[in-house]
């Protein structure tokens, strides 16, 4: 099973890390009663989907008439909470066997709980999960790295001093929803800081270039 096959019929996944989801605070509602909501990133993604890399390291079960698993994924930048219910059968049954820790992709849905206290609690729940060797696994993080970084440099260029609007961004090639979603991230999360989600990107980049360096071995004439 691919999450291509699967998924193809539905919206597209935002590639995200766990730094990037666990720092989302501003949710969009959609038009009229049936409208989607979206959870929408300090970086601009619009997310109701998304699609994430890492290692499950921890799979806990949940009090509640209903079965309810919750696994806890690292990937480089964090870690966050994936949820898995009778929903998806799949995903509840794949997080009752799987013995961790263990490299998968996830793709799933957001969801934000906020308390009496206003603190928000980010999850995904789990949709499909699906384990990967870890050359795959690094793939699609450097695919959310190259992601990542896209909406890092709009982000820079609509803070600047005389920031292009939405008609320019389109007439630049930039797609709709990720120019519409920037747009609103300025607005939503005002005065950010991009410096923390550089780095992050950078330490990743880092992280997986040196294991790819150190998978090769050293070289023939060492």
């Amino acid at each position: 099973m691919t999450p291509s096959r699967e998924f193809r019929e539905r919206e597209v996944a935002w590639r995200v890390f766990a730094h990037e989801l666990n720092a989302s605070r501003v949710e969009v509602r959609g038009a009229g009663d049936r409208g989607r909501s979206y959870l929408l990133s300090p970086l601009g993604a619009t997310m109701n989907r998304v699609l994430l890399s890492g290692r499950i390291v921890g799979v806990d079960r949940m009090a509640g008439e209903n079965p309810l698993l919750r696994a806890r994924v690292e990937d480089p930048t964090g870690s966050c909470t994936v949820t898995g219910s009778s929903f998806h059968p799949r995903t509840l049954a794949y997080l009752s066997q799987v013995v961790p820790p263990q490299e998968v992709l996830v793709i799933g849905k957001t969801h934000c709980f906020v308390s009496e206290r206003g603190v928000s609690y980010i999850s995904v729940r789990a949709e499909a999960i699906v384990p990967v060797d870890p050359v795959r696994s690094v793939e699609h993080l450097l695919d959310i790295a190259e992601a990542t970084t896209e909406r890092l440099v709009l982000g820079r260029t609509l803070r600047r001093p005389d920031p292009p609007g939405r008609e320019e961004l389109l007439n630049r090639g930039i797609p709709p929803m990720l120019a519409e979603g920037a747009l609103e991230a300025v607005a939503g999360y005002p005065g950010l800081d991009l410096e923390p989600y550089t780095r992050a990107v950078e330490t990743v980049v880092s992280r997986l270039e040196s294991m790819a360096v150190s998978s090769k071995g050293p070289s023939a004439g060492a």
